[in-house]
């Protein structure tokens, strides 16, 4: 090949001869093989490979050569000691065990809140909480945390005693 012309000159000189080129590239390669006699030589010399490259056929393989590779290879008779055997089954096993817990741990149902109950008399605290359950249901029952029928009997109880007075 002509060493004179750069590897990006070639390349665009390749691309031309593959019809690869549009518009400008094309005719600046086309104005270069006119007026630089460097480019035509480099042309004739890129057109004699190509057709050298065309001529050559690629020998077949032959019919035994899989057989020849593999016997080639060194044995695969490693012994594997038993601790590995086990490692191999521990990792899988603590993988899914670790998926099982973050999996409970994710999806458990949240903790009901704990209402504190105030020092002295425990139906009075009952009452006050019942009385702010009362004072706040639009809230509790928009977000349906009335639930059970305890609840549900208090506030009827608490609204009548709140109405009586």
């Amino acid at each position: 090949m002509d060493q004179e012309l750069t590897q990006s000159d070639l390349d665009d000189l390749s691309a031309y001869m593959d019809g690869e080129l549009t518009g400008e590239a094309k005719w600046r390669v086309e104005h270069l093989l006119k007026e630089d006699s460097r480019w035509p030589r480099a042309l004739r010399q890129l057109q004699e490979l190509d057709a050298c490259l065309d001529t050559y056929s690629v020998p077949a393989a032959p019919a035994d050569l899989a057989a020849k590779i593999i016997a080639s290879l060194p044995s695969q008779n490693v012994s594997v000691s038993p601790v590995w055997k086990i490692i191999r089954w521990l990792a899988p096993l603590g993988a899914a065990a670790a998926v099982v817990i973050a999996a409970t741990s994710l999806f458990r149902p949240a903790p009901r809140p704990q209402v504190p109950i105030a020092q002295g008399d425990a139906g009075a605290s009952a009452k006050v909480d019942d009385q702010f359950v009362v004072e706040n249901l639009s809230f509790f029952s928009d977000y349906d945390v009335v639930r059970d029928l305890e609840t549900i009997e208090a506030i009827e109880q608490v609204q009548s005693q709140t109405v009586g007075t």
